[in-house]
């Protein structure tokens, strides 16, 4: 009986490989007949400050942008110190044309832009008063000026250089630049005293408590040195 159950176990072997390969066989065939799956898009996703409170809303959230220009005649002169000075200015399209009308055409816009600062320290007439002229752009509306004089009292006009006179289109108001040095106008109930007169006066040191300021010194500083007493 051996010999037949080794043949029948060979047999069922075989049963089994070929079952397992039919199997195998009609499972590849379904995965090939079935349609292929949607390719998932991948969409950008931004990381963000979490707050349990809103962004505040602006208050002019709603509001237009601001122009530019108005188009409307406007000119400030500023003192910015002793030496310097800051000037803004507009020039309306009305107040060019009424005062472009008066010459020829060419001649007026190819007339550069220029501004002029009086120095009427010495005397309000404009005709009479020293002045700075400096050519300016057509589309420039404000400028820095260096190298003025303190105490002093100026004016600032904008106009065009025509070949025989400069047409002034816009003028200032009267600025005064403050001093570089105290005034000699001195309070009588403030008069100075003679015996400090010209003398420097030394720093008191220090300027904290007397207690803290000993405990301060005493430590050393941030940048390796140490404190003296």
């Amino acid at each position: 009986m051996l010999p037949w159950f080794n043949i029948g176990l060979f047999a069922l072997a075989l049963l089994m490989i070929a079952i397992t390969f039919t199997l195998v066989y009609s499972w590849f065939q379904r995965q090939s007949r079935r349609p292929p799956l949607p390719v998932k898009k991948i969409y950008e996703e931004y990381a963000g400050e979490l707050s349990p409170f809103p962004s505040p809303r602006r208050f002019d959230a709603e509001l237009p942008p601001l122009r530019h220009r108005v188009d409307e005649d406007a000119i400030s002169l500023l003192p910015r110190s002793p030496h310097s000075l800051y000037t803004y200015w507009e020039v309306s399209g009305e107040q060019e044309e009424a005062a472009a009308s008066a010459y020829h055409p060419e001649e007026w816009w190819k007339a550069p832009r220029q501004i002029r600062l009086y120095d009427i320290t010495e005397n309000a007439e404009l005709e009479q008063a020293p002045f700075l002229e400096i050519d300016v752009p057509d589309n420039a509306d404000h400028w820095f000026i260096q190298g003025v004089m303190p105490a002093h009292r100026y004016r600032l006009a904008v106009g065009r250089l025509l070949p025989d006179r400069f047409v002034i289109l816009l003028l200032s108001d009267v600025i005064e630049t403050p001093a570089a040095a105290p005034s000699s106008v001195i309070d009588p109930n403030w008069p100075p005293i003679p015996e400090l007169q010209g003398q420097a006066v030394p720093m008191v040191m220090p300027t904290s408590p007397a207690g803290a300021w000993t405990i301060i010194s005493h430590k050393p500083l941030l940048t390796g040195g140490a404190a003296h007493d």
